[in-house]
């Protein structure tokens, strides 16, 4: 029969998990979910091969004498077994009062900020990384699932905990409770009397449903947690399906309508949380609702949040945030290297091609690239925000146009216009460069006499 330890680590491995010469840090509360943890990777060194194993126990402050009877179970257990202890404290009464929150979720909030702290003090103290594992099992699992079902939750919600987010490790997400505490017949550990206690939701959902559903399927717990392997699959694929879609509909707080209405509904919403997630913003399922009607002109604008508008213009749906400052502009100092500008939200390359050839005009074509004789070049190049007085000029048009106008006629509002950014030296304008109004000044266009030419790439995030 293969032994609990043997399937944790089995599960690490199917999971991608490496521990190889990383530090260990166990949340440690001295209850049987923990204890069995930290109990089964101190037996797994050498098949997990981490170079060191620590115990990190956080005192809450709420339970009087039974919370500290827990602490010194802690570091009398760990200084039994040879294991490296760290203890802290955190008041979780005072921030209850001062944000109003919980007793489950100020002790969360600060149980994690604490061990990130000691992990990061850890891994500065042994120049190693470490990894916070967490005592997790298939009913925490069940019970979270449940819990976002009753909230209200899509597929991405369904996938439960994952067994490793960035250094958070949860290497018990396949075992269930009975399996923990049979390992536990001959090792001691705490108990919890509020885990008794039915004023928590999740205590609710353990004490009050789950066993109901055991009832009804005595395999509950483990048919959702492979059903949960399942969902998180198709969930990583239409993440990735996802980006995709976004591409060819999202430029710089625009929604494009066209190739937005040619995907599937279903695409079309994760486009909605994926924009919505970029920028910031809450991703209630009435948003995307709500979004949706402004695009389809139900309605002139939707406002998720104060200072944040959501409006329709010309088809395209844009975004706009109150109190936003232009970016400053930016010179070009060197070639060759990227720039970046709006906080990193725009990326631009510059590279002077010699021996212009056929290759290199066709990107003219490209709404991403502007070419300009590198020849007609007065001085220094920068990119900067269009200013009023700024005009460009065009083939077929006498004078100079107003660059306000071509970003009007583009469907660039004015209140997304001073984000545009536009290309000077020091004679003046050189160039638009933007997804909806890219444009070069006559003065610097590329034609059959050029034989060098400045190259400029824009990426966007």
């Amino acid at each position: 029969m293969v032994s609990l330890q043997q399937r944790m680590v089995a599960y690490l491995e199917r999971n991608g998990v490496c521990c190889k010469d990383k530090m260990l840090l166990v949340a440690f509360s001295g209850g049987p979910d923990s204890t069995a943890l930290l109990h089964l990777l101190q037996q797994s060194g050498t098949q997990l091969g981490y170079a060191g194993l620590a115990a990190c126990h956080v005192h809450h402050m709420l339970r009087g004498e039974e919370a500290d009877r827990d602490a010194a179970f802690c570091r009398d257990f760990c200084a039994d077994r040879g294991i490296l202890f760290f203890s802290r404290k955190e008041n979780v009464p005072l921030r209850m009062k001062e944000r109003g929150e919980s007793a489950e979720t100020a002790a969360r909030e600060l149980r994690y900020a604490c061990l990130q702290q000691v992990a990061k003090e850890w891994q500065n103290e042994t120049g190693k990384e470490v990894l916070i594992c967490t005592a997790h099992h298939a009913e925490d699992q069940a019970e979270t699932i449940l819990f976002r079902l009753a909230r209200g939750t899509g597929l991405g919600g369904l996938c439960g905990i994952s067994p490793k987010r960035d250094n958070l490790l949860r290497p018990l997400l396949f075992a269930q409770k009975k399996e923990l505490l049979a390992q536990l017949e001959q090792i001691p550990f705490c108990t919890d009397s509020t885990n008794e206690s039915d004023e928590a939701n999740r205590n609710k959902l353990r004490h009050r449903v789950l066993p109901v559903l055991e009832e009804i399927n005595p395999g509950f717990v483990r048919s959702l947690e492979e059903h949960r392997e399942f969902w998180a699959n198709e969930e990583d694929f239409l993440r990735l399906e996802t980006q995709k879609a976004a591409e060819s509909c999202l430029q710089e707080g625009c929604l494009l309508q066209q190739p937005f209405l040619a995907l599937h509904p279903a695409m079309g919403q994760r486009v909605i949380l994926f924009w919505l997630t970029k920028e910031g913003l809450p991703t209630d399922l009435r948003h995307v609702k709500e979004i949706r009607r402004v695009l389809q002109g139900e309605r002139a604008a939707y406002e998720p949040q104060k200072g944040v508008r959501f409006f329709r213009f010309k088809g395209n749906i844009f975004l706009e945030r109150e109190g936003l400052i232009p970016p400053q502009p930016v010179a070009f100092s060197v070639f060759g290297e990227e720039i970046s500008y709006q906080k990193g939200k725009m990326r631009f390359f510059l590279e002077i091609l010699e021996d212009v050839h056929r290759k290199y005009i066709e990107n003219l074509k490209k709404p991403l690239f502007l070419l300009i004789d590198y020849d007609k070049i007065k001085g220094s190049v920068v990119v900067r925000p269009p200013k009023a007085e700024d005009g460009i000029a065009l083939p077929g048009i006498s004078g100079r146009k107003k660059v306000s106008e071509l970003l009007k006629e583009a469907g660039i509002p004015a209140c997304l216009q001073p984000f545009v950014p536009v290309i000077t030296d020091d004679s003046g304008l050189l160039g638009i460069l933007h997804p909806a109004c890219k444009r070069c000044d006559n003065r610097c266009r590329v034609t059959e006499k050029t034989t060098r030419v400045l190259q400029i790439r824009l990426t966007m995030n």
